[in-house]
């Protein structure tokens, strides 16, 4: 038994006390002892933060793993935190347990010094109390930093709501439109602590600040045609022309590791352990995030001549591929086998929306499928008649407890048990259904408008009207995202940060 191993049972441990669940099942003790040398880490109930931690600690090969002192560092806390678990009744209960134990053993033989003192033990509780919150520790010794390299910026604060009784009122932007992005239809922009990311307008990819639109940083050698992929709240995966794949630190540009031999065509998803990918040669690859290795390549998947390719999301040991034909399969994100298919979904990719245990589909039907078995759980039918990219519905968005999408001009609100909301959000224009899921910030949810995208429209959620419509003489093609009670819009070019009350 080595350092290596116990660094490996620690791991093991932490997911069980996270989660309540094995980091390695099977229906016997033989079947576990296999996947523990031959199956990756059931690491999905994991926060992104907690993962990035964890996931080294399970590394196959032992010399992948961290050592003890870099665990010990990594969990060390910080004043403020020190502070907060002192507040806490954890600290209670341990102070009580403490003096019980020294009451039970002030009498025996061995010195109650002897015994963990309290400093001690407060020091791992407040490292795992830094571990569950993620407090700073997700960067640890996988980034390699220099010492005086630049920390990761903290969020960005959020931005103030505006108030109930001005929603009728057309909101001034937040900031912009600032000329910056690249023209055309883009990728997803991603938001990660305090920047937006997305393809830049002389190329490559660049970064403005969320909270005033000043640029942060460019990176013109990353490919955006590639996609640009959150993968934790730090970090982001790229790509470059010649398919090599970077892991960078979002808000700073640093680059933390490369890997040369990735030949990435269009990055698909992440999950807590692996980076999922298209190579250059069509085919499902998956990298895995602690050895910085090609975990698998898996069969190959269709693109169409346009290069577009599937839309992505992994949870739950799969990866779930909406696929340009309509079709919807899913692999074992362990071993890159197909496990199910949903045939004739749709008649295009749409971004599926994984919720712990549950996918969600858009398309002829606004489906719930059981993520490890692909088996329906409900569908609601589209009312309109799904041709090529109209029609159907749109891909969904979490709205608290339950899911949003479009159908047709009609937005509609659904329980995660299928029942469908009786309100009815206000018609939106044109007759097809969003591409881009819904973008839920504060009481609003904006949609983009049908074909021909007439804009971006905000929908009220407590009056299920529509209640702003934001455009431009240059109409589309448009894209979205949100984050902090702000929502990005970008069009030919053209950021824009706008309000949600």
């Amino acid at each position: 038994m080595t350092g290596a191993a116990d660094v490996f049972s620690l791991g093991a441990v932490l997911v069980f006390a996270a989660t309540g669940r094995r980091a390695f099942t099977g229906p016997h003790v033989a079947a576990v002892q296999y996947a523990v040398v031959h199956a990756q880490p059931d690491l999905g109930s994991l926060s992104p933060q907690l993962a990035a931690l964890v996931a080294p600690c399970l590394a196959k090969d032992a010399a992948l793993r961290p050592s003890p002192a870099q665990i010990a560092r990594a969990f060390s806390p910080s004043k403020s935190a020190r502070t907060l678990w002192r507040q806490g009744s954890v600290f209670q209960e341990i102070k009580r347990r403490e003096s019980a134990v020294r009451r039970q053993t002030a009498s025996a033989e061995t010195s109650v010094e002897r015994l963990p003192g309290r400093r001690r033990f407060l020091a791992w509780g407040l490292g795992a109390a830094v571990l569950l919150g993620g407090g700073g520790a997700s960067a640890w010794w996988l980034t390699e930093r220099a010492a005086n390299a630049l920390p990761p910026a903290g969020d960005a604060p959020d931005a103030a709501l505006l108030k109930a009784e001005d929603e009728r009122i057309e909101p001034e932007p937040l900031w912009g439109p600032v000329e910056a992005a690249a023209h055309g239809p883009l990728p997803t922009p991603v938001v990660l602590r305090d920047v937006v990311i997305f393809a830049a307008r002389n190329g490559g990819l660049t970064a403005l600040k969320v909270t005033d639109g000043t640029q942060k940083w460019t990176l013109p050698h990353l490919s955006a045609r590639a996609r640009q992929l959150a993968v934790d709240e730090d970090h982001f995966a790229a790509a470059d022309e010649g398919g090599r794949l970077f892991f960078i630190e979002a808000s700073t540009s640093a680059e933390k590791w490369t890997l040369a031999d990735a030949d990435v065509a269009m990055l698909l998803a992440a999950d807590p352990g692996a980076i999922y990918l298209l190579t250059k040669k069509g085919k499902l690859r998956a990298v895995d995030t602690a050895g910085r290795t090609v975990r698998w390549t898996g069969p190959s998947v269709r693109t169409t001549e346009d290069d577009t390719g599937p839309l992505a999301a992994a949870g739950r040991n799969r990866l779930v591929l909406s696929l340009p034909s309509g079709n919807v399969s899913a692999v074992d994100t362990t071993t890159g086998r197909s496990v199910w298919e949903i045939r004739g979904q749709g008649t295009t990719a749409l971004q599926p929306l994984v919720d712990g245990d549950t996918v969600y589909l858009g398309g002829r039907t606004l489906t719930a499928v059981s993520l490890v078995e692909g088996r329906r759980l409900w569908a609601a039918d589209a009312n309109s008649k799904p041709e090529g990219t109209e029609g159907g519905w749109g891909p969904p968005a979490l709205d608290g407890d339950g899911v949003v999408a479009a159908d047709g001009p009609f937005v509609y609100r659904f329980s995660t048990s299928g029942t469908r909301d009786s309100a009815l959000f206000a018609g939106l224009n044109g007759t097809r259904s969003p591409l881009t899921p819904p973008v839920i910030q504060g009481n609003c949810i904006w949609v983009i408008e049908g074909l021909p995208e007439f804009g971006v429209s905000a929908l009220s959620k407590p009056s299920d009207e529509r209640v702003w419509t934001y455009e431009r003489e240059d109409r589309g093609p448009w894209t979205m995202t949100g984050a902090g009670n702000r929502v990005f819009l970008i069009s030919r070019g053209k950021v824009v940060a706008m309000p949600v009350f």
